[in-house]
């Protein structure tokens, strides 16, 4: 596959922005904070939030707009709190919100609430790297939400995400014990939803009751040699009445040393479960597309530009089959492991959003792998 190849799809990917803004606190874009931009702009638009003179960035909002927020570089510092956290309520069918590229500098996780949303929400590269006390209270809270992804979020709490009658698809993303060993909590709470976690690090760091809880909803945790579960107080996922649990036997659970690594009622299942993965993305470098199938099976990556999370009778589709799309050459990974470099074009916009996903024939029957949705920022 020819880097010339995503030229297409980047048309179809910026062409539902209607304008684009620039936050710079120094007075060198059009709006000096963020909430100011997002109470202007329309639905559709982008606003790039730069680092002003004195290390300026962003602040909390609310908004039912289907905005790209994008913070120039990848980590534009940004304060939120639980009185004054990013809030997505009520975002109408058919409008995307997404929101990448910022760390949170203050004491504290990163609180971000979403509310009744009908489009798809996704969030990436969302740090927190300060560690202060928990408040108790979840720091990313999904309520009601129709197709929730997230990517390289970092984050941790009491717990650091939880999931209500809600979908969501999380990649790559560290919840709990920071790097330098603080913060910590459970990573994940849940109740009927159906949630698909990818290459995880989740590590409660002590006091938690499980790394996951999940009540009344469908779990899939999956990933490759790297990816972990830790709980050292206790077990490490909680399934109680679940409908269905399945851990991928390659993620690493580690539980307490009196406790196993699953508990509850629900029935759990421990097979390969395929999913897909990319490396950070900015204009101009090298990404790198990853996959994990079932040993043997005959693999077609593919690439194309997100949609909505949505099941279909091979499995859930990322990708929006509406627009145009391409697939890498044919490989059969003997260990099911599978990678190729991609090159960012330096001239793709900010806010461009795309997904990759594995589609794959085993025992005579072709299924999708667990997609991956990021954005370029």
């Amino acid at each position: 596959m020819r880097s010339s190849w995503l030229l297409p799809l980047v048309i179809c990917s910026a062409a539902a922005a209607q304008s684009t803004w620039v936050v710079n606190a120094g007075g060198t874009g059009d709006f000096l904070d963020l909430p100011s931009a997002v109470a202007f702009a329309a639905s559709g638009d982008t606003i790039i939030v730069q680092v002003g003179p004195l290390g300026e960035g962003a602040t909390g909002f609310l908004t039912n707009k289907g905005l790209t927020i994008i913070g120039e570089g990848g980590s534009v510092p940004i304060t939120t709190t639980g009185l004054a956290p990013v809030q997505v309520n009520g975002l109408p069918a058919g409008e995307s919100f997404r929101m990448a590229g910022f760390l949170q500098t203050s004491p504290g996780p990163v609180n971000v609430w979403l509310n009744y949303c009908d489009g798809p929400v996704h969030l990436e590269r969302i740090r927190a790297s300060v560690p202060a006390v928990s408040t108790g209270l979840p720091s990313i809270s999904i309520y009601q939400c129709g197709a929730v992804t997230m990517r390289e979020v970092v984050n941790y709490g009491s717990p650091a995400v939880d999931i209500d009658l809600s979908a969501a698809v999380i990649v790559d993303c560290q919840f709990g014990l920071m790097n330098l060993g603080l913060g910590g909590g459970q990573a994940l709470t849940s109740w009927y939803s159906t949630i698909i976690v990818v290459r995880p690090r989740f590590d409660t760091g002590s006091g938690a009751a499980s790394a996951i809880t999940m009540l009344q909803g469908n779990l899939v945790v999956t990933g490759d040699a790297n990816s972990y579960m830790r709980n050292p107080t206790g077990p490490v996922v909680y399934a109680q009445g679940t409908y269905s649990t399945v851990v991928d036997p390659i993620v690493t659970l580690v539980p307490g040393s009196s406790s196993p690594a699953i508990t509850g009622s629900g029935t759990v299942t421990n097979i390969v479960a395929p999913a897909s993965w990319v490396s950070d993305a900015h204009p101009g470098q090298t990404m790198t597309i990853s996959s994990r199938v079932p040993p043997g099976a005959f693999l077609f990556q593919a690439f194309g530009v997100a949609g909505p999370p949505q099941a279909t009778p091979l499995g859930i589709l990322g990708i929006d089959a509406g627009l145009p799309y391409v697939y890498f050459p044919m490989a059969v990974p003997p260990t099911g492991l599978w990678s190729t470099p991609l090159a960012v074009p330096a001239t793709l916009p900010l806010g461009s959003d795309f997904a990759t996903q594995a589609v794959y024939f085993d025992s005579g029957a072709l299924r999708f792998g667990f997609p991956s949705t990021f954005v370029v920022h």
